[in-house]
């Protein structure tokens, strides 16, 4: 197996003069000559205390940004999540982890065959919190020569009684959980753990499935309310394979699609608006797959589609459309690029593109976009790696890959 390395930006941040030449960022690498358990490294978080957490073959790292405390699990932690009370919880390939900050001691909460008060799936794969503090897991069957589950389950973790509510499809209840699958809307070998499922502003818990649309989660009537395609209806979801969920700061939800686009929600209504791909309206979705939706803290919506990147501007209620194009440095990677993470302002953004495995610095003022690819002849620049499986911006604005 190739590995991949942790690689830190030694600066972020800089001004960019109408047409002049932005300064390039230089990296540092960290690796296992350097403490690192191993060189695979899964995941990067800071939690709330202001420590950055790596997750490194089968062990962890704390880092307080002077030394590296490791702690060796057995078992490959693959997410970091941390709720609004502060506790730290680890998606892992042996179930729920909760790791208590005070005895320094982690807690696991595994799948039992045959045992419907634990969790479905042996494998943690997502973790989101909704505003009663429940936390709702995407689980599965481990397949380590298919880490994109054809098997995923939706539980719900009490943090407070450490109990499991499974939601299963029920043909004979109409508040049951959708049925099929829910879709990792995956963009590459890097990106397996975006799945279709949203925690918005409210609280209130979203799941799509692959063959039968989008599902909100009632707490009050302890079931779901659900949203499917409906050929008579043209204000339904376009599609009953839902790919991606996102709210906007406006409150407004989108739903991405395997094949039929893009849709913005009404939840008071419950009407949705379709926006499609149309090759003779250049301004249209630039493609009707949808992979990741981010909206960003300007108001726009940018839209990672199988063909390309787009960006939605609500102001004009127009798509403007990124290629990429190999003659041009300041035009996006090749393949599905995504946004990873915003700077604190806003003004810029860092994008990752697992098939080119580089990554791309929006610069907004400019409208254009700073190629970081490979490049062993460079000290500072990126070395050889499998992919990029995480990437965040600490508060000190120091950039983990």
């Amino acid at each position: 197996m190739k590995h991949t390395s942790i690689v830190l930006l030694l600066c972020c941040g800089f001004s960019v003069a109408a047409h002049a030449q932005p300064q390039r960022f230089a990296f540092e690498h960290i690796t296992a000559k350097d403490g690192l358990p191993d060189n695979l490294v899964w995941d990067v978080f800071q939690d709330h205390l202001g420590f950055v957490w790596f997750s490194a073959g089968t062990g962890l790292v704390k880092y307080d940004g002077y030394d590296m405390t490791v702690y060796d699990l057995q078992v490959t932690v693959t997410r970091f999540f941390e709720d609004t009370a502060g506790r730290m919880w680890l998606a892992s390939l042996g179930g729920l982890i909760q790791f208590d900050r005070d005895a320094e001691v982690f807690r696991s909460f595994p799948h039992v065959p045959d045992d419907s008060t634990t969790i479905g799936g042996r494998r943690v794969i997502s973790i989101r919190e909704d505003g009663q503090g429940y936390l709702w897991l995407i689980t599965g069957p481990i397949d380590f020569e298919n880490l994109h589950p054809e098997i995923t389950y939706l539980d719900r973790f009490d943090p407070q009684t450490e109990t499991v509510r499974r939601f299963r499809h029920d043909p004979n209840e109409p508040t049951s959980f959708g049925a099929g699958r829910i879709p990792d809307n995956r963009t590459g070998r890097s990106d397996m753990f975006r799945f279709a499922i949203h925690a918005d502003s409210k609280g209130r818990i979203w799941v799509g499935t692959d063959v039968d649309g989008l599902h909100r989660y009632e707490p009050d009537a302890q079931g779901f309310v659900h949203y499917r395609h409906d050929e008579r209806q043209s204000h339904s979801v376009s599609s009953n394979n839902v790919t991606a969920i996102s709210e906007d700061p406006a409150g407004i939800l989108w739903v991405g699609t395997a094949e039929a686009g893009l849709n913005q929600l009404d939840v008071e209504s419950g009407r949705f608006t379709r926006f499609r791909h149309r090759e003779s309206d250049p301004s249209s979705l630039c493609d009707d797959q949808i992979l990741r939706l981010h909206p960003d803290r300007h108001g726009s919506l940018w839209i990672t589609t199988r063909t390309g990147l787009c960006r939605y501007d609500a102001s004009s209620a127009t798509f403007h459309r990124y290629d990429h194009d190999p003659a041009n440095p300041h035009t996006p990677g090749p393949g599905p690029v995504f946004v990873a993470v915003e700077e604190k302002n806003g003004s810029n953004m860092w994008l990752m593109s697992d098939y080119s495995r580089q990554l791309d610095y929006y610069v907004r003022s400019e409208d254009r976009f700073i190629r970081y690819e490979q490049d062993l002849r460079d000290e500072g620049g990126l070395r050889r790696f499998a992919g990029i499986f995480s990437v965040i911006l600490d508060r000190a604005g120091i950039l983990w890959v």
